[in-house]
């Protein structure tokens, strides 16, 4: 159950069904397979409060140095690559030390990401229209943004009119923006802005990171990453006024979407972070496992494109199998 816990997010229907028959023969188990989780991450079975299963500092660490080092390896040819990266860690520092008594930035944009969204027909192309629009939606939220954006797309090729320069320049002026550099692959930029910040910041992007690069990446640790640090957006881009309509970025969840063991069925009420692995010595006396109420889930676990943004179904689109030990 412990290795299952931390390989997998989603289980399929097999392996859930195991697991619902194994407990329910056990007679101090109880097992409820419509379980609900609320917003605020309690069931509405046993009462527990889900948590965040997030990395260890170890593994942030290795993970980050990992990231650095990839993002120098495809950079080898380039003169002055790795002092080009450093100043991106000195920016990152100076920035965080300047804005230290209220925190840095709560998310990282992936600029290419969102400016790209809906752009693939005959005339679609990068829209700073788009990006604009997703920073507005986080500014009301009361979240604080950092956008990574590649250096090339400044140029006149993608900053066409005087409303692109604007907003541009509204972004530079803020502070907010870091322009990498030519060369780089703005991936290693958004991923480590958005690991070296740590906690509950997360990654606004709807890049489900096939691309080979990412396949160098302990997939593990990556992929447990991705579930608990990236949101997705959605809404419509209107291909005649060239105009977003009714986009929205998701809420970024107070606890995991994936199954999760617990060994003290006395905490009840406490929002916690459980860092690295589940600890397969022991019996968990209490076991949630989402159970996906769409078809999402099935493209989910095959790695084929997804019907929602980030890889993580609605919590509407969720229900729980909840196995509760009596204590």
């Amino acid at each position: 159950v412990a290795d299952s816990a931390t390989e997998i997010a989603i289980p399929d229907k097999e392996y859930q069904d195991a697991l619902k028959q194994w407990y329910s023969e056990k007679k101090e188990w109880t097992v409820k397979s419509d379980a609900f989780v609320s917003r605020d991450g309690f069931c509405d079975s046993c009462g527990l409060r889900l948590h965040s299963l997030d990395l260890s500092a170890s593994e942030v660490k290795n993970f980050m140095a990992k990231i650095k080092t990839l993002a120098l390896e495809n950079t080898k040819g380039i003169q002055n690559n790795v002092e080009r990266w450093n100043k991106f860690e000195e920016w990152l520092q100076r920035r965080e030390k300047r804005l230290a008594d209220r925190g840095a930035y709560d998310c990282v944009v992936d600029a290419a990401n969102v400016a790209y969204y809906k752009q693939n027909y005959k005339g679609g192309r990068w829209r700073f229209q788009l990006i604009d629009v997703v920073l507005q939606q986080l500014e009301e939220k009361g979240l604080r943004w950092l956008l990574i954006i590649h250096g090339s797309h400044l140029r006149d090729r993608d900053c066409r009119t005087k409303k692109d320069i604007q907003l541009k320049e509204k972004w530079m002026k803020s502070g907010n923006m870091y322009v990498v550099p030519s060369g780089f692959n703005d991936d290693w930029f958004w991923l480590y802005a958005t690991l070296r910040r740590g906690g509950h910041t997360f990654l606004v992007s709807n890049d489900i990171m096939r691309d080979h690069h990412f396949n160098f990446l302990s997939q593990r640790t990556f992929q447990r990453w991705r579930n608990r640090h990236q949101v997705g957006f959605g809404g419509r881009w209107d291909k005649r006024t060239e105009e977003a309509v009714g986009m929205y970025v998701l809420s970024h969840e107070k606890f995991s979407q994936r199954t999760q063991l617990e060994y003290d069925a006395t905490i009840r009420d406490t929002e916690r972070v459980v860092e690295g692995d589940y600890d397969g010595t022991k019996e968990p006396l209490i076991i949630h496992s989402p159970i996906c109420t769409t078809d999402v889930v099935t493209t989910y676990q095959r790695g084929k494109q997804l019907k929602y943004t980030a890889e993580k179904p609605r919590i509407k689109d969720l229900k729980w199998l909840c196995c509760r030990k009596q204590v």
